[in-house]
């Protein structure tokens, strides 16, 4: 491992890379890990030309056709959520004609507005010749430039009604710039509330970008964000199209390749999100090989890596979901990349994400010990750590409540600590880079808060309101991608009514509803159930559903050889 005392030249990768390589391949013996060179920003060589990534043109003003050529790459590379390399790409823009106005706009939109950020003054640089550029510019030109000024608080450009004037203004004069359509239709995208309507501006996204997803359109960056537009409500379906043809489109850019994912997995499929995502990690890995590039630096692969520990779960594949939680759990932010943005992908969701899978399974002790190392680690910000703290409470009591009597876990003082925590957590200053990490983190831990207090209560009655509670708390949470929650609050809610003694006709009618088809965690409890209650035939129904869904778990998965068992009459 580099240290930096010691003066290495060579940081390799943790054991996660062999971990990857072993995960698929099922050999027993890891592939030696890669490694890369400590690296600056200002040191690495100018970003390659590449292919497959999309297909944008975007016209500027350039004496350079080199200049142009990593300009569109540049733009492909920011559709892609590439953020990193979009930087590079717009970097060398600048470097073949200074005086062009539009690489700037890139670099501009390529880094994040935190002063926090180790490109914060790469941002400024280029935020500061855009408006000497600015008076020379011609009308298209000047009208992007305004509006990303105005999203980046330069006096007296600062304010979001204006970037969406400008923008609209832009269609409205070039009516054939698909770009200016495509950047304000992001801008709007908002997403459904929890009732499934549209929040104010999705319309209008969705609006822009339907002519450009309908007939045989090629057009990659509006097939991916109409997968995200239809993702947000309860429209996957929608979105068919798009990520079949998305698939094709964009071979070389780890974000779209996982795209079509997203869409397989809210319709359900999780094993084919699972060859997507896979697809998506071999992109990613290439990538991070060839060119030596930190992870942290690239955050697509810690989302799609820890999407495919989701999906992993859901079909029933715990020894698989593990190892990739294992290679999430030991990516490193090494020292000389400490305020990349990607630290807080690392954070919030790397180092949960076996956690989560711990959870899904019930495995507490588990999840205890993984928050232990995560809080021994010493890193991260005080809101990434007191948010392993609520994890590790939340485990604690939910170990208790899983014994046959609840007394210890009513006892617990754990519930209090959980309890304090989540204010602290509320009120925890927030580092500007981290702020959606730790929003969402805060509307977590209510969640979590609140499913900790139902399974606490003794009283079936007041529990089930604590459920309630969480429900509503994860309707705050909104939809993430993967599912940030470890299941879904609706399962809590069976879980406590089973808990209770005597019929119950709304868990029987939850049982036999469509939800429960094709999910094998909802049939286990049902079989559970109809078990304790002597109605063994409907509770070997439940088994059989078990290994319908989980045909491909892991054999010796404990859900699997209870099902066998029950079946077999052994």
């Amino acid at each position: 491992m580099f240290d930096a005392a010691s003066g290495a030249t060579k940081l390799f990768f943790p054991v996660f890379c062999s971990l990857l390589i072993a995960v698929q391949s099922g050999a027993e013996t890891p592939d030696p890990a890669p490694g890369f060179t400590p690296y600056s920003i200002s040191s690495l060589p100018r970003s390659p030309l590449r292919e497959g990534i999309g297909n944008t043109t975007f016209p500027i003003n350039t004496s350079s056709k080199q200049a142009q050529i990593y300009f569109n790459q540049g733009v492909n590379l920011l559709h892609a959520f590439w953020d990193f390399e979009a930087y590079r790409s717009f970097a060398a823009a600048v470097s073949l004609d200074p005086k062009a106005i539009m690489p700037h706009w890139g670099i501009v939109s390529a880094i994040p507005l935190s002063s926090e950020h180790d490109l914060a003054p790469a941002r400024a640089a280029s935020l500061k010749r855009l408006v000497e550029l600015l008076p020379k510019a011609d009308d298209r030109e000047a009208r992007y430039v305004r509006a990303l000024l105005s999203l980046s608080r330069v006096e007296p450009y600062a304010s979001e009604v204006q970037y969406e004037t400008e923008m609209r203004q832009l269609i409205s004069r070039y009516p054939k710039d698909e770009q200016a359509r495509l950047f304000l239709a992001l801008f709007l995208m908002k997403g459904y509330d929890a009732e499934g309507h549209p929040r104010p501006g999705q319309g209008d996204s969705e609006a822009l970008l339907r002519p450009l997803v309908e007939g045989d359109s090629t057009n990659t960056a509006a097939h991916h964000y109409w997968i995200h537009s239809s993702e947000y409500g309860d429209l996957p379906g929608r979105a068919r199209a798009s990520a079949k043809k998305l698939v094709s489109l964009a071979p070389n850019a780890g974000h779209l390749v996982h795209m079509p994912g997203h869409i397989d997995f809210l319709l359900g499929d999780f094993a084919a999100a699972q060859e997507h995502f896979y697809k998506a990690y071999l992109v990613d890995l290439a990538y991070l090989f060839a060119e030596g590039i930190a992870p942290v630096d690239h955050w697509n692969f810690i989302h799609n890596v820890d999407f495919m520990v989701t999906s992993e779960a859901e079909l029933g594949r715990f020894q698989r979901a593990s190892r990739w939680g294992e290679t999430m759990l030991s990516i490193k932010i090494p020292s000389f990349r400490s305020r990349s943005s990607g630290r807080w992908y690392i954070f919030f969701e790397a180092r949960t994400s076996l956690i989560r899978l711990y959870m899904r399974y019930g495995l507490w002790d588990r999840v205890i010990a993984v928050a232990k190392q995560l809080l021994s680690m010493d890193e991260g910000s005080e809101a990434a750590k007191t948010y392993y703290k609520i994890l590790l409470r939340f485990a604690q009591l939910r170990s208790a409540c899983d014994l046959p009597t609840n007394a210890t876990c009513k006892a617990s003082p754990a519930l209090g600590e959980l309890e304090a925590l989540v204010y602290a957590l509320q009120k925890s200053p927030v580092e500007a880079g981290e702020r959606h990490h730790v929003h969402l983190a805060r509307s977590l831990s209510k969640v979590f808060l609140n499913e900790a207090r139902a399974f606490a209560e003794p009283e079936r009655s007041a529990a089930l309101q604590w459920i309630k509670a969480a429900q509503e708390a994860h309707r705050e949470v909104g939809y993430r991608e993967p599912p940030r929650y470890f299941r879904p609050v609706e399962e809590a809610e069976l879980e406590i009514r089973a808990r209770s003694k005597g019929p119950d006709p709304f868990l029987e009618k939850a049982f036999k509803s469509a939800i429960a088809k094709a999910n094998p965690w909802i049939h286990l409890l049902a079989a559970r159930w109809y078990l304790s209650k002597g109605q063994e035939s409907k509770a070997k129904a439940h088994y059989q559903a078990v290994l319908r869904v989980w045909k491909k778990a892991d054999r010796n998965l404990p859900a699997i050889v209870e099902a066998r068992r029950a079946l077999n009459g052994s």
